[in-house]
């Protein structure tokens, strides 16, 4: 059974992100694209996305995977890799996904208010790219 979705994905005002710097997002709720990143640059390691909201409350991530595999066949089953690094003061989340793991999942609730987020390189190996949305938003204590 599919069902379908209804929303808009933030794309940068800028074409190309210029290296070394950040792009801040606006208020939640919003979606953001893996396939937008590829192509712009936004949300990369280098020019990662950054986050702030209202003081008091939490950013809640979420990613809906799309890719049929996690990205190449030659991956056994149960393998894994790195779609999302989220950094909150001092400390690094690393999501990773693995291969049968749900469509959709909650991955992050922050404790401050500002986070920064970046999708770390697919390996050189993938054949088909990786697809997916991240979803957040603010919620209350």
């Amino acid at each position: 059974m599919f069902c379908c979705l209804s929303f808009s994905v933030v794309t940068p005002e800028n074409q190309v992100c210029q290296h070394s710097h950040s792009i801040t997002l606006p208020p939640p709720p919003g979606y953001l694209s893996s396939a937008t990143a590829d192509e712009s640059g936004f949300g990369l390691p280098y020019c990662p996305w950054t986050l702030t909201i209202s003081p008091g409350r939490q950013i809640r991530i979420s990613i809906y995977k799309f890719s049929p595999t996690i990205m190449d066949n030659s991956l056994r089953r149960g393998a894994c890799e790195s779609y999302l690094s989220i950094k909150e003061d001092s400390r690094t989340s690393n999501i990773t996904i693995c291969r049968g793991d749900v469509r959709y999942r909650e991955v992050f609730i922050s404790q401050a208010n500002t986070i920064q987020l970046h999708i770390p390189q697919a390996p050189t190996a993938a054949k088909v790219p990786r697809r997916f949305l991240i979803y957040y938003e603010g919620i209350s204590y």
